[in-house]
């Protein structure tokens, strides 16, 4: 809820295809969401012509695969368990879509950004309960693509779990039981 505040609305619409009213938003926000889009290009245009002029667009997204655990554990445990390398990180939509600044300053600056700026954040996300850490992380990202994409068995999932289980006990759960995570946050303007 709103909780009395009158001038903020929530909508869940596809960016790409949707047509917002043009010069509407004073500021458009994303967290970890704008990576996802198969037509970026798109997508940061139309978020464009929705904003009023000297409006924000404000995002946060994962940077370095290697550095955020939460991550990279996952995909070494299958790696370690069935021999294949990780998928190649690359401009496809996906989590690490986003992952260069180079890319990120020439997409907003294809589409009129200006006063670009990507603030690098080193953080930490907490660590839980190991067991549900694992039911998540063979369920999302990277690690989950390359179980789905090879179309494992049970047994070999479960090898995967325990691979996982070992890795987190080593690298998480004996230290400070948090994953160090590494995003960037970007702020640009029209």
């Amino acid at each position: 809820t709103n909780k009395g505040i009158k001038n903020i609305k929530s909508k869940q619409v596809d960016i790409q295809n949707h047509s917002f009213k043009k010069k509407k938003f004073d500021h458009v926000i994303s967290r970890f969401g704008l990576m996802f889009f198969d037509n970026p290009t798109l997508a940061f245009h139309n978020i464009y012509k929705s904003l009023k002029k000297s409006g924000f667009l404000t995002f946060v997204c994962w940077k370095d695969i290697n550095y955020n655990q939460f991550f990279s554990l996952p995909a070494l445990a299958v790696t370690n368990v069935i021999g294949v390398k990780r998928p190649h990180i690359n401009k496809k939509a996906g989590p690490f879509s986003f992952n260069n600044d180079k890319y990120i300053y020439k997409i907003l600056n294809n589409n009129n950004f200006r006063n670009i700026k990507i603030v690098e954040i080193k953080t930490f996300l907490p660590a839980n309960d190991i067991n549900n850490d694992i039911e998540i992380l063979i369920n999302i990202g990277i690690g989950a693509r390359m179980i789905r994409d090879l179309k494992l068995n049970y047994l070999e999932k479960n090898k995967i779990k325990d691979e996982l289980k070992n890795l987190l006990i080593k690298s998480i759960y004996r230290k400070k039981k948090d994953y160090k995570a590494k995003i960037s946050l970007v702020i640009a303007q029209k």
